[in-house]
């Protein structure tokens, strides 16, 4: 079994989504199937110790622990974005350290506390030039267990004094999905097939992709070029590019826009039943509808938290038009 590490949920939360992963009955942050598992042992050299250790004990027949994370550049010369096998692990005020069989030369120290100013990054840099909160105390508890280690982060910041926390948060769906996709890529046996129309637009700067939202393209792709013989300029991009949109919020059209031209009748009721539910949902109502949008039923689903709210939605699902419903569903958009 291979087992994968992160200090935080933020950094596996693609890991999470895409692996088909159930929790451990008997410790909570341990995510376990046959083949892998995903622990979260939150920051710090203590909390990394006590956790892996436990989880080692927990799991049969783990050949090799990964620690996928972000981590600070301790040089500017690094890149923002890029992602390191570190060479050789240290621990501050530490002795020993810890090297890796696969590495590229850049080598890596956890800190006792994180670093946050330009004088910790001074001083730590004299040692290493990444710097993270649990990989030598992970890589310790392997080397006891004689399991095989290696610590793969992307690096999120430069140490500086300024204030980058918050930044670091927002953008944590951003480095789970550049981790997975690197997992993905040098790491695991079954890598998915990607064309080399997909692996242009994903590496176009105007579009952002999420993994599930890759899978979705590369599907919607393969479909359309067996059905059409769908090419890149039938995409017309630019009519997204020129639009004042995320890159994130581009690549959704996209993707949409892609489904409209293959299921051109589904996206039509999908349209309608929109319009149908629009003003439940901005009272915060969820609507389900039949997945293959054969049967004229829907689950329904809203947080009431007081008498008001509860008479109001009660209203509101009153005056829900079943008969509209009902010839939508029937493919009658004459309503």
């Amino acid at each position: 079994m291979r087992l994968l590490v992160f200090a935080h949920r933020g950094e596996a939360q693609t890991f999470l989504k895409e692996l088909s992963l159930k929790s451990h009955p008997k410790m909570n942050d341990l995510y376990i199937s046959e083949e892998i598992a995903i622990l979260l042992c939150s920051e710090g050299l203590l909390s990394s110790v006590s956790k892996l250790s436990f989880a080692l004990g927990k799991l049969d027949n783990c050949h090799d622990v990964i620690n996928f994370g972000i981590c600070g550049a301790l040089e500017s010369s690094i890149k923002v974005g890029s992602i390191h096998r570190a060479r050789t692990i240290y621990a501050e005020d530490e002795f020993k350290s810890y090297s890796q069989n696969e590495h590229d030369s850049i080598d890596l120290i956890t800190a006792k506390s994180r670093a946050l100013t330009s004088a910790q990054a001074e001083k730590l840099n004299v040692v290493a030039q990444l710097v993270d909160r649990e990989a030598w105390g992970l890589a310790h508890v392997c080397k006891e267990y004689g399991v095989d280690f290696q610590a793969i982060k992307l690096v999120s910041d430069h140490i500086t004094d300024a204030e980058i926390c918050q930044l670091i948060k927002d953008q944590a769906e951003v480095y789970s999905d550049k981790l997975y996709d690197y997992y993905q890529r040098e790491l695991n046996q079954n890598k998915e097939a990607q064309s080399e129309v997909a692996a242009k637009i994903f590496s176009h700067p105007e579009f952002y992709f999420t993994v599930s939202q890759k899978r979705q393209f590369n599907n919607l792709l393969s479909a359309l070029s067996q059905k059409e013989g769908l090419n890149e300029e039938d995409l017309e991009l630019d009519q997204f590019i020129q639009l004042d949109l995320l890159p994130k919020q581009r690549a959704k059209l996209l993707c949409d826009w892609m489904t409209k031209r293959l299921y051109p009748f589904k996206s039509m009721v999908q349209e309608k039943l929109e319009e149908l539910t629009s003003e439940m949902k901005t009272y915060g109502a969820e609507f389900k509808f039949d997945k293959n949008l054969e049967k004229s039923s829907y689950q329904f689903q809203v947080l009431i938290e007081s008498e008001q709210a509860q008479n109001h939605m009660g209203d509101l699902l009153k005056k829900f038009p079943w008969n509209k419903f009902e010839k939508i569903m029937k493919g009658d958009f004459n309503v």
